[in-house]
């Protein structure tokens, strides 16, 4: 009796041009190698190989083919291109309308009014142990022409937006386009608290276990990006605790920064920025009137 036998499966099909074509585009794209007439000769060059490589002549049904692939290819960058570079726009944009529109209303010394109502938007506390802020907030001793008044909203937008355009230069278009698209949602920026300090006394380590407290009092202005205004505002005060509990390295090969007085420092300054988040949550109960502002 003959043993069974399985025959063995056919040799698979060689790849057709235009798949090999489309394979070597996407490769040359993310090396950013296909631009203007220099890459248009690549490519046909590139065509002439990939036809001779499978023993097929470069008709022109197939050169069709393979210049249809080429341009979705290109459609695809281009299309991320225009989605990241309209994200980072937007952007610089709210930035500019951001500051315009706090500035206005300090300038107008917009103030807690309660007869307007009550402010529409909750701020959250901090909560537990946790490290890592309440909401986005920027702390100024004042808002001269020379101050920086960087929103750390929008920072947080840009920051993404490098994200989207690292995929972009990896050749990497779909990823990169959902990336920016993803940064179009009307709650993406959310809002902004800007503290107008008029007393600002740091907390500081004065030895390994002791330390200054702290004092920030001033008025607090909360942006909303939605309406593109100071929607309310809140005089605040927030002082350091008188005692707070830290941790250090101990090894000898531990970096500096880690030491027992850098460790103070870094918790202390921790301290001092969740206790000024305690008090706007708490504070920040009534709208602000502020002045108009026209948009740019």
């Amino acid at each position: 009796m003959l043993p069974y036998r399985i025959a063995a499966p056919p040799e698979p099909e060689p790849p057709a041009p235009e798949e090999a074509y489309a394979a070597m585009l996407r490769r040359e794209a993310r090396r950013s190698l296909v631009t203007g007439a220099a890459g248009a000769a690549a490519v046909a060059l590139a065509v002439a190989g990939i036809a001779a490589s499978v023993g097929a002549p470069a008709s022109a049904s197939t050169a069709e083919r393979l210049q249809a692939v080429r341009a979705q290819e290109l459609g695809r960058r281009d299309a991320a291109r225009d989605a990241v570079e309209n994200a980072r726009a937007r952007a610089v944009a709210e930035q500019a309308r951001f500051e315009q529109s706090v500035r206005a209303a300090v300038g107008d010394g917009a103030a807690p009014s309660p007869e307007l109502g009550a402010c529409p938007i909750a701020l959250p506390r901090p909560s537990g142990s946790l490290r890592g802020r309440a909401f986005p907030m920027i702390v100024s001793r004042g808002l001269g022409l020379a101050s920086s008044l960087r929103s750390q909203a929008v920072a947080d937008v840009l920051s993404d937006v490098g994200r989207a355009e690292r995929h972009l230069a990896a050749g990497r278009y779909e990823e990169a386009t959902l990336y920016a698209r993803a940064l179009e949602a009307r709650d993406r920026y959310g809002y902004e608290v800007v503290v107008v300090a008029s007393r600002f006394d740091e907390p500081r380590a004065t030895g390994p276990t002791s330390y200054a407290p702290g004092e920030i009092t001033g008025r607090a202005y909360l942006y909303d990006f939605g309406t593109k205004t100071v929607r309310c505002a809140a005089d605040v005060t927030a002082t350091s605790s008188n005692e707070i509990g830290y941790a250090y390295a101990v090894a000898t090969e531990a970096p500096l920064s880690s030491g027992r007085e850098a460790s103070l420092a870094a918790s202390i300054d921790e301290d001092m920025r969740r206790k000024l988040e305690g008090a706007i949550a708490d504070a920040m109960r009534w709208r602000a009137a502020a002045a108009p502002v026209k948009p740019q």
